[in-house]
């Protein structure tokens, strides 16, 4: 009766957690990260609009050019299919976000569960549901969990077939983890690491190799869609006249940083600050700490999950430029966190209940709770660095504005410059509203070459949205030709549509 009664509460905690994303599944887009979920949303309406091609994506600044590769468009492709299906929506692109976070959800209780009991495994995977940046990028128009839900499948059957021999869930294994690989293998290649400690205590000859055999197929993978992705990249024009332009081939830089950012106290501090308010909330850091505490006094440790733990810390430690600039590269470390959240509840509720003689369901249920209600306060109310004055959810309607003002002058198949106060060359935030090919820069970077290289390049519009007057050698480039002027924004200057092509 009472494994009943924790059951269909698990299955209401789940589901309820799980339904909370629908207040947030918007049609507009996020104003928060807009820029990478942009590049993501045009992916999709361009496999949408013009077929699905894997190896040639599209991207909404690269001129008449357009091709350049940044993850396996798995994410894109589904979309777009439920595009064909149903309609234009961002709602199905938000969809499909949500059902591979549920995927990693899922196999998270089941990899808990083979790995312990089964209270744990409820516990944790109910945290891992109302974590904030779980919330917030849950629903969001991004890859990051399609790696991520891609990750926990593989390492769940990887286990599973080394305990238990079965060729299906090497297949699995091997096709989660070349998926994951494909779309984002920094959120998959620390698990060796966990992986490596458990097959090392219980050594099977047999099992191991075809552990390896089953491996080779997402590495060769890999390396070889890193190989096409290099040589697409390498194809990009060489634009020399666009302010900060380069190709997207030698990463290096990005990806990693400088080996001395890793010693700079202030860039931990960052992301110690996104652990405790964006990741575990402050009560659950407090939880977190007592569960990792009470397996560092465990007499047999727990090596799997201290494994992953390092496994974690080595991943934010290579991938350490990117860990400080984007939020969402933390989105590895929810899973963790919940393990850690929800034995740190476990432990201080049994602890309480000893003393206190009561039972420990009810501090249980009061220590998950203490996690979940500012988790969602947090999510919802949460001021940005990055956008000042605004929440998680705030939408850019304004970018939707002028998007549509330049759909009302520009052809599917003409090019747009879109020039606004604060975008880089790389932006789709204007672009992609409009639905067109073209560039983006900073008006402040709007110089005549500038603007002569984009003409050259067969430019057929100039959008310019912002506080900034254009250069002189820019006015008088832009003389007699045709001009359309908006209201867009109370705090901004007009949106300003110039005709470059055709007669002037």
């Amino acid at each position: 009766m009472m494994n009943w009664i924790k059951d269909r509460w698990f299955a209401l905690a789940c589901t309820s957690l799980g339904l909370s994303r629908l207040f947030h599944l918007s049609p507009h887009m996020d104003a928060y990260y807009g820029q990478r979920q942009c590049d993501t949303a045009f992916y999709a309406w361009d496999f949408y609009r013009n077929g699905i091609d894997f190896l040639r994506p599209a991207v909404c600044w690269l001129g008449g050019h357009k091709t350049l590769i940044l993850e396996f468009p798995l994410h894109e492709a589904l979309t777009a299919l439920l595009y064909h299906a149903f309609g234009f929506s961002h709602i199905w692109a938000r969809l499909v976000t949500l059902a591979f976070y549920a995927l990693g959800a899922i196999y998270l209780y089941r990899l808990l569960r083979e790995l312990g009991d089964q209270a744990t495994a409820r516990l944790a995977t109910v945290v891992y549901l109302a974590l904030p940046l779980g919330l917030v990028f849950s629903r969001a128009i991004h890859v990051d969990f399609v790696a991520i839900g891609l990750a926990h499948m593989a390492i769940y059957h990887c286990l599973v077939a080394y305990r238990r021999g079965r060729l299906v869930d090497l297949v699995l294994f091997a096709l989660a983890a070349t998926l994951s690989a494909l779309v984002k293998i920094p959120y998959l290649f620390y698990f060796g690491l966990p992986l490596g400690l458990y097959v090392l205590a219980t050594w099977r000859t047999d099992r191991v190799l075809r552990l390896v055999l089953a491996g080779i197929l997402p590495a060769l993978g890999f390396l070889a869609w890193r190989n096409h992705v290099f040589t697409v990249n390498a194809m990009a024009p060489d634009w020399r006249f666009i302010p900060g332009y380069y190709k997207f081939t030698h990463m290096a830089s990005w990806y990693f940083g400088a080996l001395d950012m890793r010693f700079d106290p202030a860039n931990w501090l960052v992301l110690l600050k996104r652990l405790v308010l964006d990741i575990a909330t402050p009560v659950g850091a407090l939880f977190l700490l007592a569960g990792l505490a009470g397996d560092l006094r465990e007499r047999k440790k727990p090596w799997f999950f201290l494994g992953w733990i390092l496994g974690t810390f080595l991943y934010v430690l290579i991938f350490f430029r990117l860990n400080v600039i984007h939020h969402y590269y933390q989105t590895p470390l929810l899973a963790i966190s919940a393990i850690y959240i929800a034995l740190g509840i476990r432990r201080s509720a049994a602890w309480l209940a000893r003393r206190m003689n009561r039972p420990i369901a009810i501090f249980q249920v009061l220590g998950t709770l203490a996690v979940i209600i500012p988790a969602f306060a947090w999510a919802e109310n949460r001021w940005t660095d990055r956008i000042p004055k605004s929440g998680y959810y705030l939408q850019n309607s304004y970018a939707e504005v002028i998007g549509e003002h330049i759909r009302e002058h520009a052809a599917e198949d003409e090019l747009v410059v879109a020039a606004y106060t604060s975008t880089p060359w790389c932006d789709p935030r204007i672009l992609y509203p409009a639905r067109r090919f073209g560039w983006a820069l900073q008006t402040r970077e709007l110089g005549g070459e500038a603007l002569r290289g984009y003409m050259r390049e067969g430019a057929d519009w100039l959008a310019v949205f912002g506080a900034q007057d254009l250069s002189p050698e820019v006015q008088r480039i832009l003389e007699n030709r045709p001009v359309w002027t908006y209201s867009v924004r109370w705090d901004e200057d007009a949106l300003k549509i110039y005709q470059l092509s055709g007669p002037h």
